[in-house]
């Protein structure tokens, strides 16, 4: 697709940084007043933004304590939409989409799961990178076709080739292009249309597909010969992780079996084997 928009995400996470640093860490904890935090932003933001514009993006945290979290996310946001600021127009939290938008995605986590349509499929979350609603987490069902079509189009090869895809779990971490569509997104954004200029195939691959395919005699930082989608250890402390946080060990209640994989995202005290028998079970 031609016509797709290209965004610097490097740009962005660094501009993103300056903020934090210069504008907003020493307000966290502390209430909010609105006019001398809108003037600490603008010195951080670049020449030509209006001042009215990031009033209007910040002023939903007036007399609020300001937290790190959302500190984070306000910083995020402003660095995410220059283009919009600059244009005078604010861009306060996410409400609904006014019109359609590409925005750029990264795969958080995808989780094998039968939907309530009786649909055997995957659960992915995805995080917005920049745009209107950045940097929300968004969701999409993809069926084992879908997501195969996704997978070829960000930067897997075909299966004899150095990027084979093998498993939808090996989406996690990559990046690509959603069209978040108006008219499906009153209450949550969505997407069903997607796309990967050449720029962020070349990114999956040297940041991720690489390592994690071992192309070009890339060997594993820990010295394992098993695949990526086979591992405990998550991208909080591999750039090849298929799953946010490394497995940890355990008991499980559900099976009664012992020395068992657990996720620390799960909010169960069931063993990873457990909650994917659960998510499968037929819908009644």
């Amino acid at each position: 697709m031609s016509d797709l928009p290209s965004f610097n995400l490097y740009e962005i996470e660094r501009r993103r940084g300056v903020i934090v640093a210069n504008a907003l860490s020493t307000r966290v904890g502390q209430p909010v007043e609105v006019n001398p935090l809108v003037a600490a932003l603008l010195a951080s933001l670049p020449s030509g933004i209006s001042r009215d514009a990031v009033f209007e993006s910040a002023r939903y945290l007036a007399g609020q304590s300001l937290t790190q979290q959302e500190a984070f996310r306000l910083a995020w946001r402003l660095a995410g939409n220059l283009s919009t600021l600059k244009e005078g127009r604010p861009v306060p939290p996410w409400s609904s989409q006014r019109a359609d938008e590409w925005v750029p995605l990264q795969v958080l986590r995808v989780r094998k799961m039968r939907n309530s349509k009786d649909r055997i499929g995957f659960d992915a979350t995805l995080c917005v990178l920049a745009g209107t609603p950045c940097p929300m987490k968004v969701n999409a069902f993809w069926s084992q076709r879908a997501s195969r079509m996704v997978a070829s189009q960000v930067g897997f090869s075909r299966p004899y080739h150095d990027y084979p895809f093998r498993r939808a779990s090996e989406l996690v971490g990559l990046r690509l292009l959603g069209k978040i569509e108006a008219a499906r997104s009153s209450t949550r954004p969505e997407f069903h249309e997607i796309g990967c200029p050449q720029s962020m195939i070349n990114w999956n691959r040297t940041n991720i597909l690489k390592l994690r395919k071992r192309v070009n005699g890339t060997k594993c930082p820990r010295g394992f010969i098993h695949q990526c989608w086979q591992c405990a250890y998550g991208y909080d402390q591999c750039d090849a992780g298929t799953h946010y946080r490394t497995y940890e060990i355990g008991d499980c209640p559900g099976c009664n079996k012992t020395d068992v994989l657990f996720d620390p995202e799960e909010p169960s005290p069931n063993c990873i084997e457990c909650l994917n028998e659960i998510r499968m079970r037929k819908k009644t």
